[in-house]
């Protein structure tokens, strides 16, 4: 409850600070609703105070300033919270990945004899022994020894898989029961978790098909609706020679052209996806997968392990015949 707490709290921070025009403008949409919000309450300013005559009553003013601001927050509190999520899904990843110590040995044959190292020396080729208790250091494959090891933090698999000379052993995972000498393939940022880790940080940056389709409909659309609305502006100008009756109808044009739903769909689509799938323990490994996904109609399932709780509890009691 605390990490969403603070997690919910630093995407309210990051909303405001993405206020920033210089972040806004890399948002042709976005753009639009925040210029049409700093135009409007320009204007609602000006009229509270009498500066100018709005045209129209200052509530409505007012009302559209905040409705436009409000719109623009959410958006970008949709988006950080996403981000949000996908970063704490990625540091829950890096604690698995934290460093261990490693026992290298220089040879199978002399096995009980190990220099303790940090898992980030190991370099690909080294022999490390792993016992009992001890976390894989890195993936690598098995050359002496058998043991048990809990896989559950790669796969999801809660029932350790027995692992013997020849099998392939993934780093982060840990050995439950036995010992194995590990010939190490891949360490640091070469190992499985680390890939998987890198997945998930780029997730949270990635972008939908169908928002990168919106960007480059707005990435039009927008200079022509910011373009109307100032030719609109000096037209009225030099017609009445009214700043704020020029300034209301050029408002009016980005106001009514302003594509909210398109700038609030996608982020809040991915807020609650994300969401509802870190909930349940799924990473998404892009935008572009979570948008595939509504098109999926079958899901193939290789160990009944990946999609149970992870421990037995009772759910019947049958006594047997005659008891």
């Amino acid at each position: 409850m605390t990490m969403q707490k603070d997690m919910m709290g630093r995407a309210v921070r990051d909303s405001f600070a993405k206020l920033d025009p210089r972040v806004q403008i890399q948002n042709p949409v976005m753009f639009l609703v925040w210029l049409s919000a700093v135009m409007t309450s320009v204007l609602a300013v000006a009229s509270i105070f009498g500066v100018q005559d709005a045209g129209v009553p200052t509530y409505y003013v007012v009302a559209i300033a905040v409705i436009l601001w409000l719109t623009d927050l959410f958006s970008n509190f949709a988006e950080a919270l996403a981000e949000g999520r996908g970063k704490a899904q990625a540091d829950s990843l890096r604690a698995a990945k934290k460093d261990v110590e490693a026992h290298r040995i220089e040879s199978v044959e002399d096995k009980e004899h190990f220099t303790v190292v940090s898992g980030t020396e190991l370099t690909r080729g080294d022999l490390v022994i792993v016992r009992a208790g001890e976390q894989i250091p890195g993936d690598g494959d098995v050359i002496e020894g058998a043991a048990s090891v809990d896989e559950s933090a790669i796969t999801g698999e809660s029932v350790p898989v027995e692992k013997g000379v020849g099998d392939r052993v993934t780093g982060a995972t840990v050995s439950t029961r036995g010992w194995i000498a590990v010939d190490a393939r891949a360490v640091g940022d070469d190992t499985t978790l680390a890939g998987i880790i890198r997945l998930v940080d780029e997730a949270t940056s990635s972008k939908a098909p169908i928002e990168r389709m919106a960007d480059k409909i707005a990435g039009v659309f927008v200079p022509v609706v910011i373009a109307i609305a100032a030719v609109t502006f000096a037209t009225w100008l030099a017609l009445t020679g009214d700043v704020a009756t020029a300034l209301t109808h050029a408002i009016s044009i980005l106001v009514i052209s302003c594509p909210c739903a398109l700038g609030l769909a996608t982020p809040t689509a991915i807020m609650v996806g994300t969401g509802r799938g870190a909930a349940n323990g799924i990473l998404i490994k892009s935008a572009e997968a979570l948008e595939t996904a509504c098109r999926v109609d079958t899901v193939v399932l290789d160990k009944t392990g990946t999609v149970t709780a992870g421990s037995p509890r009772v759910t019947d009691v049958m006594p047997a015949a005659g008891a």
